[in-house]
């Protein structure tokens, strides 16, 4: 097989390290990098201000069994997803000086692509050594939602607020 002129000059020219040539390669890693932040973005599973941790996830109802949602009265559904909210003290000098969630005030709002906003209610679930917080959210199958969450420690502590962003699937 004969090469052409044209066709050495564009292989040549593809994998140069010419000055054009170059660009490409770092804009490829530009996207590359891009993507790869907003696929970690829905990774991340925890927020930290100062001395506290907050951890969220975000899960479909279906994933409780049916006799622990009876016990806290939770409903399951294939179109509800519970936001489930944990603030840890990391001082070492609380009462609870293990990794377990801590009493809080949480608060928070959910947002479709559209910007419809519905208010999260969040309830309580106490265990033996933690706190956690889940509220019931309904949604269509592959609503992104960003969600904007507050928590309220207590009256020394500055109130901690984050927002992440979630991808919804109906089960």
């Amino acid at each position: 097989m004969t090469m052409t002129r044209h066709s050495t000059f564009f292989s040549a020219r593809l994998f140069s390290t010419h000055k054009m040539g170059i660009w490409i390669p770092q804009w490829a890693f530009l996207i590359l990098a891009v993507i790869g932040l907003d696929i970690s973005a829905e990774t991340k599973t925890s927020y930290n201000s100062g001395n506290y941790t907050v951890h969220y996830s975000v899960f479909n109802s279906t994933m409780i069994q049916p006799e622990i949602a009876n016990a806290h009265k939770l409903k399951r559904a294939d179109n509800l997803a519970y936001v489930n909210i944990a603030v840890v003290d990391n001082s070492g000098s609380g009462s609870n000086n293990e990794s377990y969630g801590i009493a809080a005030r949480v608060s928070g709002q959910a947002r479709n692509l559209l910007q419809q906003q519905q208010s999260l209610r969040f309830v309580a679930i106490e265990e033996q050594n933690a706190t956690y917080y889940l509220a019931p959210l309904y949604h269509n199958n592959e609503d992104i939602y960003h969600f904007d969450i507050t928590a309220v420690i207590d009256k020394q502590t500055p109130a901690i607020n984050f927002t992440f962003t979630k991808t919804l699937y109906v089960e």
